[in-house]
């Protein structure tokens, strides 16, 4: 983007110096700010006057302003100049940036950073101020950062329009923490905030009902920018093309802890409904997008998002500890990729996350309820799904949870690993879909694919096969595949060239229609058929640890140990836990090891309501409010004892004489034979023990000699013993007396 220097104006700069001298404002670097007035002054003062002479300066506008306005009515330059302005913490006073038409004309953004210049918006509501006049000519941001620094903590901007480039546009480092963005609106090229090169950081920030009319509903990222955005919500944020939040561009995003809901590209071609990556890399961590869309017209892709390359080059996307729900598109309701011309190389990793509820929604075309993967003239990308599950989603055409499409030879490879689809529906193969390519392989391992349905009958309920390369068999390893119903079979190829081959695999029923060729299948796989269909005997999907549900087998199924004698891994199974039991893997996604530990019909709150006293006997046992669903034995551990208290590890007993008073948190930790083991606090009171009273001495001696002289010297009675001890005190005197 061009840029252009800021006109100065000798009359207004004449008035401020004035006001500057009349106030009394120096080259200071703290301004307490009471009025418009001395705001102008204070601004002026530094940049016209002082510049980076006494760097870094702050401008705080007094609690006195609370509730009110204040505005910078002129554009200004931060060159090598470090600035900060603050309101009061409440973040109730606001400060305008207003213009006239022709500055907006002449692309002058309200505040220009360059060089080394640091600006500091704090604790304040920043307002564009947006008229129609001035919508008419606004083309450029209200902050541009061209180098330096930008940082903006406890802001709330609203009420901005601009034609062009938004709020703010960074090509040096930009901070927002703590920040709420909304109704803000832009229109071509778009964005809210741009960054061009250089560093955008957003922490616990929200973004909620910004449009954009191009790409890109709140963020750019282009030329090798650095996007890092945590604990940040974007909420209702919508472009017409592509990337209803992010459209990022040959740049580095690394996303963790946040959410994104009801974020759209409207268009019939848009895509993307949240991010739209462009030839960059992506990290996705412990984040959350639930009801994003991609328009569900003609080319809608990625309801929450698209991956485009056609570079070749290699890079990674990873997502992990994440959710997809309830995400739409044409195709890929929650993600779709595309790899064209080079194609696109490198990773796709995603592990531990659920995709649930997401629709294909288009009923010619749309493909892969879930997942969409067109990966035309791939480069050599390896795409690699583990500990996931696939619930409930559903494509109107292809793959209601996964569509893989490749180019014929490519050297593309494909795992799915230690993960469930399950109950997903389609026209055309309810779970996998896979055409085309995969000349290096594909593999299924250690998974669970159960109760999906197709709903036509010459494609596979659970898995469909069509012009794969020649060679390239689908391997099907130590997994389960049940329950699946439609089509013409759960596993259907339709290929001369290729099959799916089973190895110790469980297949309740390989039956299929004579459009699919005869699967394979080794002697250690269990392989059913229409007449004699078998049962896995997997309980119903639940909480059985892990980031996602899953089926676990039941004691008694033929399942458990069953899987290949060969098979050794450090690894684990879809829930995180040890993969390897007893010397031999189980088939499926789930390692048989009992039921986790929960909680008994007694509720644990009861252990508070215990009154214990200190320096008392304690007996507890834990047994009592803990057991195991599958009957097997527990083992205890519990921190944060008062002191005198122990624990029996294999019991629960907790026992002991409790020798502090106070307030105590305990951990416990319940852990049964298989390693699966379940955390619980409680809080117990101890309370101190109550203080015995010592009786008062009847008599005190000062006191017993004071009444005795008082009463021998008034004629009373006088006490018979006492009178025997002044008379023993008396022999020993004089015996003292005469031995001397």
């Amino acid at each position: 983007m061009p840029h252009y220097q800021t006109p100065v104006k000798p009359l207004a700069l004449a008035i401020a110096l004035a006001s500057s001298q009349a106030y009394g404002i120096t080259c200071t670097q703290d301004f307490n700010v009471t009025s418009q007035t001395e705001l102008d002054a204070a601004l002026n003062s530094i940049i016209n006057s002082c510049g980076s002479a006494a760097n870094p300066y702050t401008i705080g506008l007094a609690d006195s302003l609370s509730g009110s306005s204040v505005v910078i009515n002129d554009s200004i330059v931060l060159n090598t100049i470090e600035l900060e302005i603050s309101g009061p913490e409440a973040a109730n006073v606001t400060l305008k940036l207003e213009e006239s038409p022709s500055q907006a004309e002449s692309r002058v953004a309200n505040i220009r950073i360059v060089e080394s210049g640091h600006l500091s918006l704090k604790d304040l509501t920043l307002d564009g101020d947006s008229s129609a006049e001035v919508d008419d000519y606004r083309v450029t941001a209200l902050l541009h950062l061209e180098s330096g620094k930008l940082d903006l903590d406890n802001v709330l901007l609203q009420n901005y329009y601009s034609h062009d480039d938004g709020a703010i546009q960074s090509s040096g480092t930009t901070m927002i923490s703590d920040s709420t963005f909304q109704g803000i609106t832009s229109d071509d090229p778009g964005s809210i905030v741009s960054a061009d090169s250089g560093s955008l950081i957003i922490e616990d920030s929200v973004f909620d009902g910004n449009h954009v009319g191009d790409s890109a509903g709140v963020i750019a990222a282009f030329e090798s920018a650095t996007l890092t955005i945590t604990d940040s919500e974007f909420t209702n944020n919508s472009t017409d093309n592509n990337g209803g939040v992010l459209y990022a561009a040959n740049s580095t995003v690394n996303i963790d802890g946040s959410t994104f809901s009801n974020n759209s590209s409207t268009k019939s071609t848009g895509k993307g409904g949240a991010l739209y990556i462009e030839q960059s890399s992506l990290v996705i961590n412990d984040s959350v997008f639930t009801g994003n869309k991609a328009s569900n017209n003609s080319n809608g892709e990625g309801g929450a998002i698209y991956i485009y390359d056609q570079s070749g080059t290699e890079l990674t996307r990873t997502i992990s500890k994440s959710s997809f729900i309830n995400n739409t598109a044409t195709n890929g309701g929650a993600i779709s990729v595309l790899g064209d011309n080079n194609g696109i190389a490198g990773d796709i990793n995603i592990t531990d996350t659920l995709f649930e509820g997401n629709t294909a929604s288009n009923s010619e075309v749309g493909s892969g309820g879930a997942i969409d993967l067109h990966t035309e003239n791939s480069n050599g990308l390896t795409v690699t799904i583990d500990r996931s599950l696939f619930h409930n989603n559903d494509a109107d055409d292809h793959a209601g949870a996964i569509n893989f499409e490749d180019s014929s030879g490519s050297t593309d490879v494909f795992i799915i690993s230690n993960s469930t689809l399950s109950n997903n529906t389609s026209r055309s193969s309810g779970g996998i879909r896979y055409s085309g390519g995969y000349g290096n392989g594909t593999t299924i391992a250690n998974s669970t694919i159960i109760n999906n349905t197709s709903s036509i009958a010459n494609s596979g309920s659970a898995l469909y096969a069509q012009g794969v390369t020649a060679g390239a068999d689908i391997e099907i390893t130590n997994s389960i595949i049940s329950g699946n119903t439609g089509g013409a079979g759960q596993v259907c190829a339709n290929e001369a060239s290729h099959n799916f081959s089973y190895k110790s695999s469980f297949v309740s029923n390989d039956d299929s229609g004579s459009n699919c060729l005869n699967n394979t299948a080794d002697e250690a796989s269990q392989v059913g058929t229409l007449a004699n269909t078998l049962d896995p005997l997997l309980a119903t999907l639940a909480d059985n640890g892990g980031f996602t549900k899953t089926y676990s087998p039941q004691r008694g199924s033929s399942v458990i140990d069953a899987g290949d004698v060969n098979f050794t891994s450090d690894g684990t199974d879809q829930r995180g836990l040890q993969r390897v039991i007893n010397s031999r893997v189980d088939m499926g996604a789930v390692e048989f090891s009992g039921s986790v530990p929960v909680l008994s019909q007694i509720d644990i709150s009861a252990l508070s309501e215990m009154e214990i006293t200190e320096n008392t006997q304690v007996d507890i046992n834990l047994s009592d409010y803990f057991t195991s669903t599958d009957g097997g034995d527990l083992t205890y551990a519990v921190t944060g004892l008062p002191a005198g208290l122990s624990v029996n590890a294999e019991t629960g007993a907790i026992s002991g004489i409790v020798t502090e008073a106070g307030t105590f948190t305990l951990s416990i930790r319940i852990e049964n034979d298989y390693g699966l083991f379940l955390n619980k606090e409680v809080e117990v009171i101890v309370l101190a023990e109550p203080e015995v009273e010592e009786p008062e001495a009847e008599v005190k001696e000062t006191e017993t000699e004071a009444e005795t002289s008082s009463s021998s010297s008034s004629g009373g009675p006088i006490n018979p013993w006492f009178a025997a001890l002044i008379a023993m005190i008396a022999f020993v005197r004089v015996g003292t007396r005469v031995k001397r």
